[in-house]
């Protein structure tokens, strides 16, 4: 796993992550490159997963980053990178539309691995990783989650990501 440090300087209270959150955005978004596009935005991610299978750090996951709405404080979380310049129609229909799928083995590998050493840092099981989907469907009544809140979407193959996942954290 190719991991290189990009700290983001906003955020970065102490926390004690319960769960972790998969995330999924777009590897370009509206021309700007999603580093520099989270960085202008101040939005959070502890690590962004590219689509070649590297990585790019953002925050340790004992730190506190915009990543998950009401929360941050208990969570840690990384992007699943889609490959391409999305517009959040594009971006939708990569995750949602088999035939857009965009997900690549690189990442699945990637992303298992980097889970798995996180999870086993903070004592988490596998059944402590959620969809960023799912993040309100922690607190509200079942049905009502936020709508904006889509990613990682259904093509993303959690068997795949499950098996790196495995394959590092035994």
């Amino acid at each position: 796993m190719q991991q290189i440090w990009k700290k983001v300087s906003y955020s970065g209270s102490p926390i004690n992550p319960k769960f972790a959150v998969v995330h999924a955005a777009g590897e370009i978004i509206s021309g700007v490159p999603a580093y520099d596009f989270f960085v202008k935005n101040k939005i959070g991610a502890h690590a962004l997963i590219y689509p070649d299978g590297k990585i790019v750090r953002m925050q340790d996951t004992t730190k506190l980053i915009g990543q998950a709405k009401n929360h941050n404080s208990v969570s840690f979380g990384a992007e699943f990178l889609i490959a391409g310049d999305h517009s959040w129609e594009s971006f939708v229909n990569a995750m949602q539309k088999p035939e857009h799928n965009k997900y690549t083995d690189a990442q699945y590998e990637a992303g298992g691995e980097w889970y798995a050493a996180r999870c086993k840092e903070h004592g988490l099981g596998p059944d402590k990783i959620i969809s960023h989907e799912w993040v309100d469907k922690l607190e509200l009544e079942k049905g009502k989650a936020r709508q904006e809140k889509i990613d990682p979407g259904p093509n993303f193959r959690w068997d795949k990501f499950y098996a790196a996942f495995f394959k590092h954290y035994l």
